[in-house]
């Protein structure tokens, strides 16, 4: 009687450990297209063939040469190039109605932005260029 009870115990615990196991591979199953989904987007973003990736907010903060833009409740900070060209469409009196350039320090907090964003070797975004939008 004693031997039959710990035959069924250790069934139960081969059981228990074979679901167990069934179990943990079936969620890495599950979470695997997501991993390589996300190193798929990685590899996408840092190709040299896409050189850069578009961002659009307020600015939230300006840091040094270090902007937050917000939109919608997300943010982004990234460093700005020295050699990126800024330029501004807010200028709403403009003969030529054209974008004109401007200097870094026309950026003022409140300001809309599109920010054409380099995503460099150690995952930091570098802003490659800045079109100052009207409101």
């Amino acid at each position: 009687m004693r031997k039959s009870i710990l035959i069924i115990l250790f069934v139960l615990g081969v059981i228990i450990i074979f679901g167990l196991g069934l179990g943990a591979m079936f969620l890495f199953m599950k979470m695997s297209p997501e991993i390589k989904k996300a190193e798929t987007t990685s590899n996408f973003v840092s190709s040299k063939v896409i050189t850069s990736i578009t961002a659009f907010g307020k600015v939230e903060s300006i840091i040094e040469r270090k902007i937050t833009l917000t939109n919608a409740g997300d943010s982004v900070t990234f460093l700005i190039n020295d050699k990126g060209p800024i330029y501004s469409l807010k200028d709403k009196n403009s003969e030529t109605g054209m974008q004109k350039k401007v200097d870094f320090e026309d950026i003022k907090e409140g300001d809309n932005l599109n920010v054409g964003l380099k995503l460099m070797a150690d995952g930091s975004l570098e802003g490659q260029s800045i079109i100052i939008l009207p409101e």
